[in-house]
C-alpha cells in the first residue's frame, strides 16, 4: 500500500505552483520511493540518477558513474560542434564511448 499514498503525495504537491527548490527536492525524493517500489530503476536509469543525484550530491554508483561519462560526453560534442570553423564537419561515435569527436575536412 506504499504505491498509493506516494502517489497521492505527488498528485498533491504537483497541483501546486512549484516555486522554491524544497519542493524539487521532495518530488524527487517520492518519484524515488515510487521507481524503488516499483522496481523500475532499470527502466528509469536518468530519472532515477537525478533522484538519487537531489539527495546525494556526490555518487559513486556505477550506473551513476555511466550517466556522468555520458553526460561528459555529450558536453565534449557539444564544444567541438560550437568550435569548428564554417563549412568544416565533425565525425563522431555517437555510441557515446568515450572518443573525442575529430574534425574533418
Amino acid at each position: 500500500m506504499v504505491r498509493p499514498a506516494i502517489i497521492e503525495k505527488l498528485k498533491r504537491e504537483l497541483q501546486e505552483n512549484i516555486t522554491v527548490e524544497r519542493q524539487v527536492v521532495y518530488l524527487l525524493v517520492e518519484v524515488r520511493k515510487l521507481i524503488e517500489s516499483n522496481q523500475d530503476g532499470a527502466k528509469y536509469k536518468a530519472l532515477k540518477f537525478c533522484c538519487d543525484w537531489v539527495a546525494h550530491p556526490v555518487l559513486k554508483g556505477t550506473e551513476a558513474q555511466n550517466i556522468v561519462r555520458q553526460i561528459d560526453e555529450f558536453q565534449r560534442l557539444t564544444e567541438a560542434m560550437s568550435n569548428l570553423p564554417s563549412g568544416q564537419k565533425l565525425t563522431v561515435d555517437t555510441s557515446f564511448g568515450g572518443n573525442t569527436p575529430q574534425p574533418r575536412t
